[in-house]
């Protein structure tokens, strides 16, 4: 079992006997800011070990006799390990996903217990793969995907060599003319180098000046800029590009794939750092002859939804619009086991609650706000939308409100989809376009 302390910085790997209930700690892990919890631990038929570790600072394999010493640090480097698939029959190789080489790429990987010898199986193709390892790690599914590439499904021997094509998904796509999706990156002025993807609009003309949607997550354990194929919400953002908008999506500190120092950097000050690289983005396209600097929309859901938010009201005179869906507006309504992750108690550090609420800076609004919410929402609930529309209306500010009823928290994917994209589109038409009435 795993024992964590409530502050999450103390984790334990013990073993206990359930008949005597004598219990006894394997390894020990502390970190300042936060521990992942993963779950990488396979034990091998001798009583060795496998678990991974951002002790380093990069999630990587180790390798542990049965008493909890340490054998062998089996991976290192500047990239990290997304998950491991298990062993082969004979117990001398461990499979497993990483980013290695490309950050914003996943591969299939090998390593020998003996020798740390790695060697990829996915052939090197590009993009993103995920592995289904058979049981006696002879054979692998390997699901794979790019920007541009739908997915599909190759199995593979395990030394990495083509055995046939499973399934391949896509195919009415081909009759559709979709708009690329360019890979792209910028640096702050804090010298920090951010990920990013852009689509421009159909039809381009580098001597006009487009408005902008800039969408963001830009929370915890997301990529937005990973090179696998986006799905619907991929379609959603061409859909803006057809009407006349480019959309621009940045992946901020906080988020996953860079390390865990890029990661915790955000630690006890949520929406500060996220916000600053957002803006530095916004400093970016406002230096392309191409982007109309005046209209700059943000539009995000969940976490998302909350950087929206905090963007407007940190940044007011930048944007001049945004959509908001199923957002958190005050760290302290939301689960104990996420927020306290990032946040610490709110006793522990009420500043920084204060600081990172935007039900504590409504007043400060000035762009066109759309807020939507499912008002059976088990994951932020509704009060975070009704609470913060409560402040607006104090503070004699506009917005417009949609409240799906019998809906959770996936509102794009739920029965009024449809529906709440129209009302989108509509939206930003009117307030990027300025178009009276959107269709």
């Amino acid at each position: 079992l795993q024992r964590l302390n409530r502050d999450q910085t103390e984790l334990d790997l013990m073993v206990v006997n359930p008949i005597s209930t004598e219990a006894r700690v394997l390894l020990s892990e502390m970190d300042s800011a936060w521990i992942n919890i993963r779950d990488d631990l396979f034990f091998l038929v001798d009583g060795r070990f496998l678990w991974t570790s951002e002790r380093d600072g990069w999630r990587h394999l180790y390798l542990y006799d049965e008493t909890g010493k340490l054998l062998s640090q089996l991976t290192s480097g500047e990239w990290q390990i997304d998950g491991v698939y298990g062993v082969d029959a004979s117990e001398e190789t461990v499979f497993f996903q990483a980013n290695r080489g490309d950050l914003r790429q996943r591969h299939i990987y090998a390593v020998d217990l003996k020798t740390r010898a790695i060697r990829q199986i996915d052939r090197g193709l590009r993009g993103a793969h995920e592995a289904n390892l058979s049981p006696d790690g002879n054979f692998i599914i390997d699901q794979w995907s790019t920007l541009e590439s739908p997915p599909r499904g190759d199995l593979l021997s395990s030394d990495g060599s083509f055995v046939r094509e499973m399934w391949r998904s896509g195919k009415r796509l081909k009759e559709w003319d979709l708009l690329p999706v360019e890979m792209g990156a910028l640096t702050t002025s804090e010298g920090v180098e951010l990920h990013s993807l852009l689509i421009k609009p159909r039809g381009f003309d580098a001597t006009e000046r487009y408005p902008v949607v800039l969408y963001m997550y830009g929370g915890p354990h997301s990529q937005l800029t990973q090179d696998s194929w986006g799905g619907s919400i991929h379609h959603t953002y061409r859909y803006f590009a057809d009407q006349g908008m480019a959309v621009f999506l940045v992946d901020n500190r906080g988020t996953w794939g860079r390390g865990h120092a890029f990661e915790t950097a955000v630690h006890r000050r949520l929406g500060d750092l996220e916000v600053r690289d957002q803006l530095a983005a916004v400093d970016w396209l406002k230096k392309q002859s191409w982007v109309d600097g005046d209209r700059i929309a943000v539009y995000g859901g969940s976490y998302g939804g909350y950087l929206v938010l905090m963007c407007m009201l940190k940044a007011p005179e930048v944007f001049r619009a945004g959509i908001a869906y199923a957002p958190v507006t005050d760290w302290r309504f939301y689960d104990t086991i996420y927020t306290e992750r990032y946040m610490d108690t709110p006793e522990d550090n009420p500043e920084g609650y204060e600081m990172s609420a935007p039900v504590m800076h409504a007043e400060n609004l000035e762009g066109a706000l759309l807020l939507v919410h499912g008002m059976m929402d088990n994951n932020v609930h509704v009060q975070n939308t009704l609470q913060f529309a409560g402040k607006l209306s104090s503070a004699k500010k506009d917005f417009e409100l949609m409240l799906y009823p019998q809906t959770r928290h996936g509102v794009r994917r739920s029965q009024f989809a449809p529906h709440f994209h129209r009302l989108k589109v509509d939206f930003l038409r009117r307030h990027l376009l300025d178009e009276e009435n959107g269709n």
